[in-house]
């Protein structure tokens, strides 16, 4: 359970011995503590009251949530799920190696990539007039410089 999610038919009690159901045990949830070690060896403590435990456990394991709950805390009544079917086992994988987020993050840089593309294309466009601005200002002044010459003779 350190990603914070029961097992399979966790709710209704039949995985588990004792039935909450069945007998009169109230359930409690105590107050979790996590010690670990900052850089100088001083212990850290951090209790449920401090951050999300769950999330604190998947920093420390350094894997996605999907890889603790499908691969490593796999419940052995899903331990056959890479033997699945179709729509099952395409969201599984797309789970583990994170695939919505790649694509999400494909389709931005494309949009930022248009976007870019379609800039230096208006820079290309403002250059070019800037370009024929520049001899068309050459041109004139020549004609000037021309003009003068002959005033002054």
């Amino acid at each position: 359970m350190a990603t914070g999610i029961m097992p399979p038919d966790a709710k209704t009690g039949g995985v588990f011995v004792h039935d909450p159901k069945k007998t009169n045990i109230s359930l409690r949830t105590l107050e979790s503590v996590i010690i670990r070690e900052d850089i100088n060896g001083e212990p850290i403590q951090i209790t449920s009251k401090c951050i999300e435990l769950d999330k604190e456990m998947i920093t420390a394991f350094g894997v996605s949530t999907a890889i603790l709950e499908n691969i490593i805390f796999c419940h052995q009544e899903e331990s056959n799920w890479p033997l699945s079917k179709g729509k099952q086992l395409k969201t599984k994988f797309d789970d583990i190696f994170a695939a919505t987020k790649y694509m999400k993050a494909f389709k931005l840089i494309r949009k930022i990539r248009t976007e870019k593309f379609k800039k230096k294309r208006q820079y290309a466009k403002i250059d070019e007039c800037r370009q024929t601005s520049k001899v068309n200002v050459e041109n004139i002044q020549l004609k000037l410089e021309l003009i003068d010459i002959k005033m002054i003779l």
